[in-house]
């Protein structure tokens, strides 16, 4: 099989030569002739492509042959350098790898090889310049508007009725599509060619992703080399006369192809055209100059239109990724506003919520329910948080965790998501409704809340969004939440977030001293408060009353006091376990740290 191989400088081509087995490439060597030029060196053909005092390229840089099944094995002679292979990743230094063509390696600056199939064909026409990726057009400006403006005439007049249709025709396509269409239609109704089609490449292969006219014609192949052109040098290529050249190309005269790039300057797809042979007719039909930038000027829009697309999807995604975190509102504002969402310090207040016995439940209802449990009950929960100008940080499984106080600063944070936890408790009733007749108990949670100094912001990866707060707050509200299974209670508030309730929170519920812990991994000890819808005083202040003897160490007082308070109220938990460690210090003896109780799990 024969190869070809191309040197490109600057997007010039300045160099052929067509090899069957081997070659090798790099710098000149002493009394070898300038570069670029072919010499034969004890039985292989050696390509110089740099001169002597190009020190990025080594003097034996790299060895190609042909492998099976058409492709080339590349061997990176040189122990130091390595070489950029478009479309994969660098050959290292003394690294071997087979590619399949077209292949291209970047050897020095701009000077860059070719290899493909097949013997030299004659040389291409192009354009001068590369093609401008999306987001280029203000270097054309300044290149067009540095030029001489011409005198106007019936050509340039034709010229920019092209281009107002060709703006018209993509301003109003909306998917990639509609642009494919629209480019294809545009080179054969404005710019004149008999057929036009757009082909993607991937991983070495150009496909067909749509044509015009789709008249059932069968479609002549496409000229690679042309392509291969284009996909070396990002520029448009063409190639005119060609007509019985080949058997696949035997119907045509001309053809043409323009890159369409995306922002990385990586060819995508190329949008081919083709003029074909009339028979009786002698005379050629040219591709001109006009022609070539009208069919860029098309490809440049398809880039352009599909640039925007992806632009606006990730938008679409972004938006989407907004409001399943925030509200509506607040996704709006942080997208017009992002630097909200960099990390910084704030004052916070964490929730922390999950379904107590959540494994039995799903064990009792199967997988399939389990989801429709799970979603049922989030959704509940998630409400109250949106409800209350919450945001949803994270799911792990059965819990949530939410936040306020960022990425806007809320004064009432405290009272926020205390509001949030008690609609929770109160949504319990209704949920229960529905699940009463397939689980064999009734749903019930357990909430944790503290308030503090966090680091909140992207706590993410690219890969993943994540807005949340880190730090000592954040893990002390989940000690807080711990804690209720404990004290025998739904929703706990820490010291600082009971504190931070305004008088006329604390008039519409009720909270009440339940002890003062040290939780695992934490040095400094907390105060914990029970939270509830309000229900009268009694409970809370004969709790507190009691609480006060056990903390004096009157341990007897409290115990009878205790009693007293369970015959009233006989399934209150802290109650039972305040009476639990007063019984403990009158028969043992008390905590070392007394009054302060060490909780030794999560």
């Amino acid at each position: 099989m024969t190869f070809q191989v191309q040197i490109i400088d600057n997007g010039s081509l300045i160099f052929s030569l067509e090899f069957a087995r081997a070659l090798e490439l790099g710098r000149q060597q002493q009394g070898e002739p300038k570069p670029v030029a072919k010499v034969e060196s004890d039985g292989v053909t050696r390509l110089i492509v740099t001169a002597l005092d190009d020190l990025s390229i080594g003097r034996r840089q790299l060895f190609v042959e042909s492998a099976a099944g058409g492709t080339l094995r590349l061997t990176n002679l040189s122990d130091k350098v390595s070489l950029r292979i478009r479309g994969g990743r660098d050959l290292d230094a003394s690294d071997t790898r087979t590619v399949s063509l077209p292949a291209t390696i970047f050897l020095s600056g701009d000077r860059i090889a070719t290899f493909r199939k097949g013997p030299l064909e004659p040389d291409l026409e192009s354009l001068a310049s590369a093609t401008l990726a999306p987001g280029q057009g203000s270097e054309f400006a300044e290149r067009f508007i540095a030029r001489p403006t011409p005198e106007p005439s019936e050509e340039a007049e034709h010229l920019v009725q092209v281009l107002q249709a060709t703006m018209d025709v993509f301003q109003c396509a909306c998917t990639a599509e509609e642009l494919h269409h629209s480019a294809v239609t545009s080179a054969v109704k404005l710019v004149k060619f008999d057929r036009a089609r757009i082909l993607k490449y991937d991983t070495g292969t150009w496909t067909e992703q749509m044509g015009f006219p789709d008249d059932g014609a069968m479609p002549s192949r496409a000229s690679h080399h042309v392509l291969n052109m284009v996909l070396a040098n990002s520029r448009t290529f063409w190639d005119t006369g060609i007509s019985g050249s080949t058997e696949s190309l035997a119907n045509v005269d001309a053809v043409i192809a323009a890159p369409i790039l995306n922002s990385r300057l990586d060819v995508i797809a190329a949008l081919y055209g083709e003029r074909l042979h009339r028979p009786g007719i002698n005379a050629i039909l040219p591709i001109t100059r006009v022609d070539a930038r009208l069919m860029e000027l098309l490809a440049c829009g398809v880039a352009s239109g599909l640039a925007r697309q992806r632009q606006e999807e990730t938008t679409r995604r972004l938006q989407t990724r907004f409001e399943q975190f925030f509200t509506p509102e607040l996704a709006r504002e942080l997208e017009a506003h992002p630097d909200l969402l960099v990390g910084r310090d704030a004052d916070v207040s964490i929730l922390f919520c999950d379904i107590r016995g959540f494994s039995r439940i799903s064990e009792l209802i199967g997988t399939q329910t389990t989801f429709e449990f799970i979603n049922d009950v989030m959704g509940a929960i998630s409400e109250c948080v949106v409800k209350n100008r919450g945001v949803l940080v994270d799911y792990v499984g059965d819990a949530v965790m939410a936040m306020w106080g960022a990425p806007q600063p809320q004064d009432d944070h405290a009272e926020l998501a205390c509001g949030a936890a008690i609609e929770m408790l109160e949504r319990l009733p209704e949920l229960n409704r529905r699940w009463d007749s397939r689980i064999d108990r009734p749903i019930d949670l357990a909430i944790g809340i503290n308030s503090g100094r966090a680091r909140v912001g992207n706590s993410g990866t690219e890969y993943k969004f994540k807005y949340g707060p880190l730090g000592n707050t954040v893990n002390l509200a989940s000690r807080v939440q711990g804690a209720t299974k404990h004290l025998k209670t739904q929703l706990l508030i820490s010291h600082s977030t009971a504190e931070a309730l305004s008088d006329d929170f604390s008039k519409k519920n009720s909270k009440r001293k339940l002890c003062q812990v040290r939780v695992v991994n934490i040095q400094e000890p907390v105060g914990l408060f029970e939270l509830t819808p309000c229900r009268g005083s009694s409970l809370y202040d004969r709790y507190e009353q009691a609480l006060t003897k056990f903390e004096a160490g009157e341990f007897k007082i409290a115990a009878s006091e205790l009693g007293q308070l369970l015959d009233a109220f006989p399934d209150d938990g802290p109650t039972l376990v305040l009476l639990s460690r007063v019984v403990n210090a009158i028969f043992s003896h008390p905590e070392p740290e007394h009054p302060l109780w060490r909780l030794d799990g999560k």
